[in-house]
């Protein structure tokens, strides 16, 4: 099902409504694939933004595609309008076209990577990253973001699949793989900034001197309270990954439960950092967030206890971003 222009509208009204005296908003349209709805994607734009100058707030857009649908009129309204762009690629084709196959089982690769690298290029090489997967399949993912370097990108992300029960699915048992991906990423890292040519991976870049507030480095992504997510249908939910599940329904754009609303939020709210007894004792709980609920969720059943893997993957990871720190501070250029 797709998303009416409708219900787009009623769900920016929904979200100035309960927005208070803030006057930045944020809206992520996300999937599934939003450019099958484009239609209702411009309105609701157009939409927020006549409502925003009436009510005092300002939007920001950010939109994640699998790129096969970005035609030229496509991203021509998305650098008109700003919009932020995550771009769903994993890499070489044989890792792409694993997952990421057409309805009728034809491979995307090529038709992705075309079409993602005309929006760079309308941009300048800004504002955009490219969101990836890895697996079981591709544990040499550094890899894949060799490729994608090559292919023309320079602001990358590549997130491991973990909680999931299937046979690509991330396990405890590849973690030595993906310390040996990690070690040749931030060789690889070294050998682009040596060159003049930087790459800007998402999970090397930390933010230990300014960046990350505060609150974030307690509370993680802020879903449940201050990130709601909205189905085509108009229900809402804590993030998209806990649609569909009933113990986390909070009614509908239509007819919210407020009375749900403020008990969910209030949960998700108290799992903070500094209430989770896994996180207090760990050394990176401040540069963490405490985990994904939904993965917690998954793993534990309980949001108070982080998925024990996704904790190890992130702590591996965060070693590596700290040497990258270090070797920009010795450089003279840590922000």
């Amino acid at each position: 099902m797709l998303m009416s222009a409708e219900t787009a509208r009623r769900a920016i009204d929904f979200l100035i409504d309960g927005s208070g005296s803030r006057r930045y908003l944020d809206v992520d349209f996300f999937g599934g694939e939003p450019l099958l709805a484009f239609d209702a994607v411009k309105d609701a734009i157009f939409y927020a933004s006549r409502q925003g100058q009436k009510r005092g707030k300002e939007f920001r857009f950010t939109i994640t595609t699998n790129c096969t649908l970005l035609s030229k009129d496509i991203i021509d309204f998305l650098n008109q309008w700003n919009v932020s762009v995550i771009l769903s690629l994993d890499g070489r084709p044989e890792t792409h076209n694993r997952m990421r196959k057409y309805r009728e089982g034809g491979q995307s690769h090529d038709d992705a990577i075309r079409n993602a690298l005309k929006l760079v290029e309308s941009r300048n090489g800004t504002d955009y990253y490219i969101r990836g997967t890895y697996t079981r399949y591709n544990l040499d993912f550094y890899n894949d973001v060799k490729y994608l370097y090559d292919a023309g990108f320079r602001r990358l992300s590549l997130e491991p699949v973990v909680g999931v029960d299937a046979d690509w699915a991330i396990r405890a048992e590849d973690l030595a793989a993906l310390e040996q991906s990690y070690l040749h990423l931030v060789d690889f890292w070294q050998e682009c900034f040596a060159k003049g040519d930087p790459l800007e991976f998402y999970h090397f870049e930390i933010g230990l001197t300014h960046g990350v507030c505060a609150e974030r480095r307690i509370t993680g992504c802020g879903a449940g309270y201050e990130y709601l997510a909205v189905t085509p249908e108009g229900d809402i939910y804590p993030c998209h990954q806990l649609v569909g599940q009933n113990e986390f329904a909070m009614g509908s754009i239509f007819a919210p439960s407020y009375s749900k609303m403020s008990a969910l939020g209030k949960r998700f709210y108290d799992a903070r950092v500094p209430n989770k007894p896994t996180c207090k004792e760990c050394w990176a709980r401040y540069l963490c967030g405490g985990g994904c609920h939904a993965g917690a969720l998954g793993s534990t059943g309980n949001i108070m206890k982080p998925d024990p893997l996704s904790c190890s993957i992130m702590k591996l990871r965060l070693e590596f971003a700290l040497y990258i720190q270090y070797l920009k501070l010795s450089a003279g250029i840590l922000n």
